[in-house]
């Protein structure tokens, strides 16, 4: 699913390989970001992570969002910060859709949970 979005970010500037050397680009790993994702499931929602995606109830969402990045370079430090796990986080789909491309105060204000971006890294 990360691939995919960074894939259509990149358009024509996609590097040979993106998608096997991904994590070297975002400079995390998966597994990492999967961690850090499921234990905000597990605690803001009380379900895993598959399940709140499945669901259609919550999405992924950058706190920054992807248009205020204009990346299109994966080696710029933009990119990592566009990406960056203190920028990903699980918020209801409804939330996210009513905020659409911005950043609405601060993460509790947006999200109606306690915490920041990143928190519990």
């Amino acid at each position: 699913m990360i691939a995919t979005r960074v894939t259509k970010q990149l358009g024509n500037n996609l590097p040979l390989g993106l998608t096997r050397n991904l994590e070297k680009y975002l400079g995390y790993s998966i597994v990492s970001l999967r961690k850090h994702l499921e234990q905000q499931c597990r605690t803001d929602f009380g379900m895993d992570l598959i399940n709140c995606i499945n669901s259609g109830d919550y999405h992924i969402d950058h706190f920054v969002p992807l248009s205020s990045f204009q990346v299109n370079d994966p080696n710029s430090p933009k990119f990592k910060e566009c990406w960056a796990i203190s920028n990903l986080k699980v918020i209801p789909a409804d939330v996210n859709l009513a905020k659409g491309a911005q950043v609405v105060g601060a993460y509790s204000d947006v999200t109606g949970m306690s915490g920041s971006p990143g928190s519990g890294l």
